[in-house]
Parts: C-alpha cells; sequence; structure tokens
C-alpha cells in the first residue's frame, strides 16, 4: 500500500518528519498522495547520556478481576512459537489452547539515548547518536453482546464476548555523520525495529450452525492471534558540494523485514446439557484449527540527486531512484 505506521518510530529518534506533496526530482516517479521523509535524530554539542523510565495504568484494564492472553507470546515480544517439524502425523504442538492469565497488566517503557562529537583532523568532526529503548501496552478490554441477524427477528450468532489485547515495540538506532570539511558530508544509519500485536477473542451463546437449539446447550468460540515483525534498516548517504554550481546528494540502503503470524488459534466447541460435556464442533474442518505464515522481504535502495546553479534565477535538478524487492511467503494451516 505505499505506507508505514509512523507509531513504530520512537520519538526520541526523529529530528523531524517532512511530508512532500509537490513532485520534485528526488521523488519516486509513482508517488500517489504524499513523499513522507523520515529525519534521523543528529547529535550535536556536548556528549549527552540520558535514561527514560516511565509506566502508566490503563483504568479500563487494571480494575478487572482477569486479563487473559493467548499461551506462547512473552512479555518482551521476542518468543517465536515455531510449527511442529513432524508434519501432521502427531500431535506434537508445544503451546497450549489454555489462556494465560496477566495479574498485573501495567504499562512500561525503557529508552536509553546517548550522544558525542568527535574531532577528526583540523575540520572534520564525526557526530554519534544512539538510541535504544522497549515499550509495552495493554491497550484493551473489551465486552460485550455481538449478534448476527439475517433477517428481522431470527439471529445466527447470539453471543457475549470479551477482547483482550497486548503490544510491545522494541527499538535500537545508531545514526552516524561525518563532517569531512564544509563541502562534504557522509552519514550512516542503522535501525532496528521489532513490534508485536496479540488479541484474544472469546464468545460465548448461540451459534446455529454448531448448535440449532439453544435449549440443548451454548457454542464456545475462541480466537487468539499473534503477529510479530521484525525491520533492520542500513542506510549510507552523502552530500557534496563539488564547487560554488554543482552538488550532489546521493544514498544507498538495504532493509530487511520479516513478518509472522505464529500459532494463531481458533477453536469452536459445544457444551451439551443432555451429556455434561464439551466436544469440538465438527461443522467444518476450519472450525479448529492452527495458522502460520512467513513473510521475509529484502530491499536494495539507492537515489542521487545532482543540482547545477546556472545563475541566481536558474536550476537544474536531476534525480534517479532505484529499487530491487526480493518478497517470500509460505504459509500452513493445521
Amino acid at each position: 500500500y505505499r505506507n508505514i505506521d509512523l507509531g513504530i518510530f520512537k520519538t526520541n529518534l526523529v529530528e523531524y518528519i517532512g511530508i512532500e506533496k509537490i513532485f520534485n526530482p528526488r521523488m519516486d516517479g509513482n508517488m500517489a498522495g504524499a513523499n513522507i521523509d523520515i529525519i534521523s535524530k543528529e547529535h550535536t554539542g556536548k556528549p549527552v547520556f540520558k535514561v527514560n523510565l516511565g509506566s502508566s495504568v490503563n483504568s479500563s484494564i487494571f480494575n478487572k478481576n482477569s486479563f487473559k492472553m493467548q499461551y506462547g507470546p512473552d512479555y518482551f515480544g521476542f518468543n517465536i512459537v515455531n510449527k511442529p517439524s513432524s508434519g501432521n502425523t502427531a500431535y506434537k504442538f508445544t503451546t497450549s489452547w489454555r489462556d494465560r492469565e496477566v495479574l498485573t497488566p501495567i504499562n512500561s517503557s525503557l529508552g536509553l539515548e546517548f550522544g558525542r562529537t568527535l574531532n577528526i583532523g583540523q575540520v572534520g568532526k564525526l557526530n554519534i547518536f544512539g538510541y535504544g529503548g522497549f515499550s509495552n501496552d495493554y491497550y484493551q478490554f473489551d465486552n460485550g453482546i455481538s449478534r448476527t441477524y439475517p433477517f428481522p427477528g431470527y439471529s445466527t450468532k447470539d453471543f457475549i464476548y470479551s477482547k483482550t489485547s497486548y503490544s510491545t515495540g522494541t527499538t535500537g538506532l545508531v545514526n552516524m555523520v561525518y563532517r569531512i570539511n564544509p563541502n562534504h558530508r557522509i552519514k550512516a544509519v542503522f535501525n532496528y525495529i521489532n513490534s508485536t500485536e496479540q488479541t484474544l477473542k472469546n464468545y460465548k451463546g448461540h451459534y446455529v450452525d454448531v448448535l440449532n437449539d439453544r435449549s440443548e446447550g451454548f457454542v464456545l468460540v475462541r480466537r487468539a492471534e499473534y503477529k510479530m515483525t521484525n525491520l533492520l534498516i542500513g542506510q549510507l548517504g552523502g552530500e557534496n558540494k563539488l564547487n560554488s554550481k554543482l552538488s550532489i546528494n546521493w544514498n544507498i540502503g538495504a532493509n530487511k523485514m520479516n513478518s509472522k503470524r505464529p500459532d494463531r488459534m481458533q477453536n469452536i466447541s459445544r457444551y451439551e446439557y443432555k451429556k455434561q460435556a464439551y466436544s469440538f464442533s465438527n461443522n467444518s474442518v476450519g472450525d479448529n484449527n492452527r495458522y502460520f505464515d512467513n513473510l521475509d522481504q529484502l530491499d536494495f535502495v539507492g537515489t542521487a540527486q545532482a543540482d547545477y546553479t546556472v545563475n541566481p534565477k536558474l536550476k537544474i535538478s536531476l534525480g534517479v531512484q532505484g529499487n530491487n524487492r526480493q518478497i517470500d511467503f509460505a504459509a500452513i494451516q493445521y
């Protein structure tokens, strides 16, 4: 979709964000809507070292008796749940269908920031800026009623439900700017981002496809989703003023992204009053399933722009940009 969630970039590592809606030589030729330029923070001045600590509580969540999440993903968002390696000849999943209870759903954040300037030679300066941070967010506890009416007076689904959500974000950045002299500057940026999203939904009530008669019992539907995304960015660029009329700006980069949904679960069961027991729904083979997918993407990008000043009233700009992208996707459902 040619867009990105800007929320994954912490404000501590962003100098500014430029939004351009007018075509210019250094932008994509197929730009639509706007071009967003995220400029990472550059250190200047005296050495600095900062530690940021934060905590918060969502009152709509903390006073609940039970905040439940999926079994498997961990607090920091780095635990990877792998699919069984032995195929489907036996049930060898290591994670449970059981929900795990979070006793203290408290949000927290930690950030470390440092910067220093080193003198190189008589006029050269190397500015180094670094940031590392982690944050988590128990951001949703929702419950209510969910009903489906294909026509008035008849419902195929009638549930009371609960929904809980949890997210994590880990970011690391190193930004180095080497000012060789007033006419030449080189910049290197390395950025790592890990983000996860968990959502657990539980429904209880009537589902006509699983148990037609409400007086016979009730239906339970459980769906657990976990998405994990890793992004590694490396860029090298320069600004070079060759003479009083000609200057060149260039940038090359390699970006590696991995996104996966490890162990997405769906379980539908029914409780029958006569049998006083639960049983799996067998209305469809997909009623009870586990799903794994993995997306790997590798990008090599490069851009260059030359500006030539003919006279104080006329400047000619020429830009070129290239992008090579490799994508590999695989998914399996049990």
